[in-house]
């Protein structure tokens, strides 16, 4: 089974921070691809 491009999803960690306490678990919140200031 290959694995495809559509498979991959990146979820929205608990504290989207640029901070030392960034980060966390992930949440059920998908990152949309193309939209500006999403995540990076």
């Amino acid at each position: 089974m290959a694995i495809n491009k559509e498979d991959f999803k990146l979820f929205e960690s608990q504290r989207l921070t640029d901070e030392g306490d960034g980060g966390g678990r992930a949440t059920g919140n998908e990152v949309v691809g193309g939209q500006v200031n999403n995540l990076f």
